[in-house]
């Protein structure tokens, strides 16, 4: 119950964090937006391009699209909103990989750690995928505009009112993401009795599950309009200098919790100072620490895991022999780094979630030390792989601007 409390208020700040930035906040946002709308329950939508309705197969008040694979978590496809994407896209004319969407986006590259000056200390926020910047450099890479529903903040948010366009967007053969009742992304892939009781996979149960529509939680995204995206070679090279831009920028502040977002070196330092400390803590902060240590290093293993399939299987796009001895420095740095983190996994030895069946009291000094010596490493083989990715950088950019003539 308490891992699920923490997630409820970490979504609620996540939101209201990337509202404020992008200047959305209670305002209803545009279906041409990055940002999530703040409090829109539009009914409207436009007519969707590539919808394979033929895909919908419709019965007595039902409707349910084939083509949607499962979602569960340890399928190394942990970023719930990407994952939700990919295997919502699978039932289009225009898929697109999680590797591919984690590139894009930078995901594959980030690292973030939220730090509050007072109130909630920290976040599992922190490693999601759904903030206004990442949203927006998939919709450019893949051409597939995305239109958020949001009433975060509201008391007992009701996704009622939002049944119909539901309902319209399945009959067009297209899906549906969705926060369940954990606040974890998912997709709605048909309905049942007009679309009162919605078909959704579910990363938790590793199923198709009904969800009744009063049970949606507060965040809802639409598929709209497919238009051609850039040449791949250009997406690619823009995830990576996504991913090197990253690894340095300033911290993104939250004003209404006093708390900011580290990334990239800052984050990895930040996080293990925290752990360092956190002897000094009060019981309720070290087991949310500890959750949120677990919570995150998932994150950055899942990531540095597709970092470096992504680079794997785009690197033909590069046409610099030098570019391409720099990429494949950097695929080898992800693919050890991500094989290292791996083994806490294996022995149960660090990073304590609820797989591991070990519980507050097994994190001991010992415990973070073993983390801290695992985040020390991180950081090397980030920093290695990001200078080796800059430097790529200017002999594959050629390659993007010959792509694009």
């Amino acid at each position: 119950m308490q891992s699920i409390q923490i997630v409820i208020v970490s979504v609620t700040l996540l939101v209201s964090i990337a509202l404020a930035q992008s200047g959305a906040a209670g305002s209803s946002t545009p279906a041409s937006s990055s940002a999530p709308a703040s409090g829109s329950t539009s009914a409207s939508s436009s007519a969707p391009a590539s919808a394979p309705a033929s895909r919908v197969v419709r019965e007595n008040g039902s409707a349910k699209i084939s083509g949607v694979p499962l979602l569960a978590w340890g399928k190394a496809e942990e970023c719930t909103f990407l994952g939700s994407l990919a295997a919502a896209l699978q039932a289009t004319d225009h898929p697109a990989t999680y590797e591919d969407l984690m590139g894009f986006s930078g995901m594959a590259f980030r690292i973030r750690w939220y730090r509050g000056q007072e109130g909630q200390r920290w976040c599992p926020s922190s490693p999601v995928g759904e903030f206004p910047e990442e949203s927006a450099a998939v919709q450019a890479a893949t051409g597939w505009k995305l239109d958020a529903v949001n009433k975060m903040g509201q008391d007992k948010p009701d996704m009622s009112d939002c049944r119909e366009r539901i309902v319209e967007s399945i009959n067009n053969g297209l899906p549906v993401l969705a926060y369940g009742t954990q606040m974890d992304m998912g997709v709605i892939s048909g309905y049942r009795d007009g679309g009162n009781v919605l078909l959704f996979h579910n990363y938790h149960s590793g199923k198709i599950d009904d969800l009744p529509i009063a049970e949606v939680g507060p965040m809802l995204m639409f598929l709209q309009e497919w238009r051609q995206p850039p040449a791949k070679e250009k997406s690619f090279v823009e995830g990576i200098r996504i991913g090197v831009r990253n690894w340095d920028r300033k911290p993104l502040v939250n004003p209404q919790r006093k708390g900011e977002y580290l990334y990239g070196q800052a984050a990895l330092a930040g996080w293990i100072e925290d752990l360092q400390n956190a002897s000094t803590l009060s019981d309720s902060d070290k087991q949310l620490l500890c959750f949120v240590t677990w919570w995150n290093f998932n994150g950055l293993v899942d990531a540095r895991t597709a970092a470096a399939r992504y680079l794997e299987r785009n690197a033909e796009l590069v046409s610099s022999p030098i570019g391409t001895q720099r990429i494949i420095r950097a695929i080898k740095l992800y693919q050890a780094q991500s094989r290292k983190m791996m083994r806490c996994f294996l022995m149960k030895d660090a990073f304590l979630g609820p797989w591991s069946g070990k519980s507050v009291e097994a994190w001991t000094d010992a415990v973070r030390q073993k983390e801290i010596e695992v985040l020390t490493d991180a950081l090397e083989a980030d920093q290695a792989a990001i200078e080796s990715l800059k430097a790529a950088l200017p002999l594959i950019s050629a390659t993007s601007q010959r792509a694009a003539q």
